[in-house]
């Protein structure tokens, strides 16, 4: 028994993620793991209902599975809210400690060696796929395949990538991995308070320009053509705030350390369903999703019990694997 768990544990740490800081938060794997579920479990979903065989007892959209799991696309949003963690945690730390300054070098070739290499071989396999065994027009998708390679495709065709659909996430990450350091100079601000306001002013007016742009598409009364801003960083801006804010206590009042309460575990198991529930309105969940998120992380990391579920080494091994997982899950299910 004792060999076993020691190879099984030997396998584990060969898995882990490899930070560049040499600092590992396995809650952020956790985090990961439980993301690519919802979103994995969403897409099987969405494949059974269409493609299966097997007749459904009631129709598809008032079967049970349906009502539970028919948003759990919104879990996009917690990839894009960990980014905004794992991307904003080395500047808070420059900025609010006096840590080593952020070589931007390095930062961006970080960024390409890990993402790129990933992301270009699914693009060509899909692509490969699709037009040798899908007999899909090759000159029909090339001009997509250039475009997501230099992860354009949002743009330029102002859809999702037609080789890979879950790319468009990955050309919204890109976006925000240039601006980063930019948006990172609000961790210059000293007072705590001031760059708390900042970011949280930033993340609710973004907010309410999409609410308003939003309104604005279905009323018809715009005269400019807004839609293509669904599938760029400007629609998705709050949830990389709310990582960096919570990098900012992470760094600042934890001082990496956060205090374990067993009052988060509860507000941790509570903000799960109250995120279901929020889901079912679109309305109050412009509002109200950010700020839930936010607190569902906070709890995460403080929570005493569902801390550990998070950082099983299991759990965090998946999670640590998931970038590639992600870009491959829609043609596996």
């Amino acid at each position: 028994m004792t060999t076993l768990r020691t190879g099984y544990y030997r396998i584990i740490t060969r898995l882990r993620r490899t930070t560049s800081s040499g600092a590992y938060i396995p809650e952020i794997d956790g985090l990961r793991f439980l993301t690519l579920s919802a979103i994995f479990i969403y897409h099987l979903h969405s494949f059974l209902a269409v493609k299966s065989g097997v007749p459904w007892t009631v129709p598809v959209e008032q079967d049970w599975t349906t009502r539970l799991t028919q948003h759990w696309y919104y879990a996009v949003h917690f990839f894009f809210a960990i980014s905004g963690f794992v991307l904003g945690l080395p500047f808070a730390a420059q900025y609010l400690r006096g840590k080593h300054p952020v070589s931007l070098r390095e930062y961006y070739l970080r960024r390409l060696t890990r993402l790129e290499p990933p992301y270009i071989a699914s693009l060509l396999v899909i692509f490969a796929l699709l037009t040798l065994l899908l007999s899909r027009s090759f000159f029909d998708l090339l001009p997509h395949l250039v475009a997501s390679l230099f992860y354009l495709h949002n743009i330029v065709f102002g859809v999702p990538s037609a080789i890979n659909n879950v790319a468009w996430t990955l050309e919204i990450e890109v976006q925000f991995y240039l601006l980063a350091p930019l948006m990172a100079k609000l961790f210059a601000v000293k007072s705590w308070l001031v760059r708390r306001a900042l970011l949280i002013a930033l993340a609710y007016g973004a907010v309410v320009l999409q609410w308003l742009f939003e309104r604005a598409t279905v009323l018809n009364a715009s005269a400019l053509d807004l839609s293509g801003l669904n599938l760029t960083i400007l629609n998705y801006l709050q949830f990389f705030l709310a990582g960096f804010l919570l990098a900012d206590l992470y760094v600042a009042d934890w001082n990496q350390s956060p205090v374990l309460s067993m009052r988060w575990d509860v507000i941790a198991l509570a903000s799960l369903p109250a995120l279901w529930l929020l889901w079912q309105f679109p309305d109050a969940s412009y509002f109200l999703f950010p700020a839930l998120l936010f607190t569902f992380y906070v709890a995460v990391f403080r929570a005493n019990y569902v801390r550990r579920l998070f950082c099983n080494s299991f759990v965090t091994s998946i999670g640590g694997m998931c970038y590639t997982v992600y870009l491959f899950h829609v043609q596996i299910s």
